[in-house]
């Protein structure tokens, strides 16, 4: 096992810092490195409204030398323009208040992703937004939680645009195979790529991607944020197009939405104000 002298490290430069920060091992490197001069820490992922974060960060860096966002960095021409297409979902349950199911989160979400209802409004959207007859660049990344309803999802696209190559990754598909997926994005269209957001946040570019769906619900910061950069690095005239699938469901009698998946999308707006 190599031994680390902590002592004759000058420098020390963290990637992700909002992902390591508060790692043992970055701590530990940070700490014992007490004759670093320059300690410098790098995210395009930083969230300054979570204060636990922001104080460990601040512990170990002292101050934050330079911030932005993503509309500043569009503006510099740094990343690609952006449009963000929201999709609120309705579904009435005509009973009384009283009488919807109580879900828990995973309940709930596994009940939207299986409906065939929100399968078609993936298909509609692939058809009539993205593989138009005008459109070149349609290269399409779909993120979703939960690996069952991914799968039927694709197997309902793969049967109703034949035409269409379709790629699949979730955890189990081997790191070899992800990247040569992610290769061939590169070099070809036509390409629809369903991806749980575990396999897709940090270290993953892909210039020549022009469109993401959010199948799945998410209120973290760091996957809204990290999935979005999957497809704002610089293309050709490109705009990447974001569709956001918000599943809200409400009772006949009182209209009233009180489900996980819309709120989640609150937080998500949020975000995206911010941002």
């Amino acid at each position: 096992k190599k031994v680390i002298n902590f002592e004759n490290i000058n420098a020390i430069i963290v990637d992700e810092v909002h992902a390591s920060v508060n790692a043992n091992e970055t701590k530990d490197l940070l700490n014992f490195s007490t004759n670093a001069i320059y300690k410098i820490g790098f995210t395009a992922t930083f969230d300054t409204s979570e204060k636990s974060d922001l104080f460990a960060f601040l512990s170990f860096f002292s101050k934050i030398k330079y911030y932005t966002n993503l509309n500043n960095l569009v503006k510099r021409k740094i990343l690609s323009k952006f449009l963000l297409n929201v999709y609120i979902l309705n579904y009435i349950f005509k009973i009384n208040q009283s009488q919807i199911p109580i879900f828990d989160f995973n309940t709930e979400v596994d009940y939207f992703e299986k409906l065939s209802q929100k399968h078609k409004i993936v298909l509609d959207i692939l058809k009539n937004k993205v593989f138009t007859t005008k459109n070149e660049n349609n290269n399409t990344l779909i993120l979703f939680k939960k690996r069952e309803s991914a799968q039927l999802l694709y197997e309902f696209l793969k049967k109703e645009l034949p035409d269409n190559n379709f790629k699949y990754i979730d955890g189990t598909i081997k790191v070899k195979t992800r990247e040569e997926i992610r290769n061939v994005f590169e070099t070809e269209n036509n390409l629809i790529l369903l991806a749980s957001y575990g396999t897709f946040k940090q270290g993953v570019n892909i210039k020549n991607l022009h469109n993401i769906i959010f199948f799945s619900t998410t209120k973290s910061f760091y996957n809204v944020i990290q999935s979005i950069g999957r497809g704002l690095r610089k293309y050709p005239n490109k705009i990447l197009n974001i569709y956001d699938l918000v599943d809200k469901f409400s009772c006949s009698d009182t209209g009233i939405s009180k489900n996980f998946s819309y709120n989640h999308f609150k937080k998500r707006k949020e975000y995206y104000d911010s941002k």
